[in-house]
């Protein structure tokens, strides 16, 4: 799939896939939207380092992926055009830490994961944030004032 390079939309939600890795997605420079919903990516360990660091990425769907959390990952140098966040469906016990130096996400979708603790502040710092959906989680806070504002 990597000599796709004008390829703006792809969808294969719903397949019966695997993957080790998501590299390939590396080459489909033009990509701005990826749906891979329903894929098995529990051995793909570069999932988050690819898909956040795309330049052109506006949509990114991975719900039902089998994603845990990455113990190992310090940061990634995250895509400044990613809009809609999808990670709903997964066994996330924590939110990933470079979901908040995605300063232009409009949505992100963390419903039905494993996440446990506070409500992390720095969602207040994602300025353009209209749609925060962290329903059947086990979270135990009260709301944050960065969320209250």
């Amino acid at each position: 799939m990597g000599n796709l390079s004008k390829l703006q939309y792809l969808d294969l939600r719903g397949n019966d896939l695997k993957s080790e890795s998501l590299q390939w997605v590396s080459g489909l420079s033009s990509l701005q939207y990826l749906d891979l919903s329903y894929t098995n990516l529990s051995k793909a360990t570069d999932w988050l380092q690819v898909t956040f660091k795309h330049p052109s990425l506006l949509e990114l769907h991975l719900s039902a992926c089998i994603l845990e959390d990455d113990p190992y990952l310090i940061s990634v140098n995250s895509s400044k055009s990613l809009a809609v966040l999808d990670l709903s469906w997964n066994n996330l016990s924590s939110v990933p830490k470079s979901i908040f130096s995605l300063h232009g996400l409009v949505s992100i979708d963390l419903r039905f994961n494993s996440l446990d603790g506070p409500i992390p502040d720095y969602f207040g710092n994602i300025s353009f944030l209209e749609v925060l959906d962290l329903h059947q989680n086990s979270l135990n806070s009260s709301i944050p004032n960065s969320l209250l504002v």
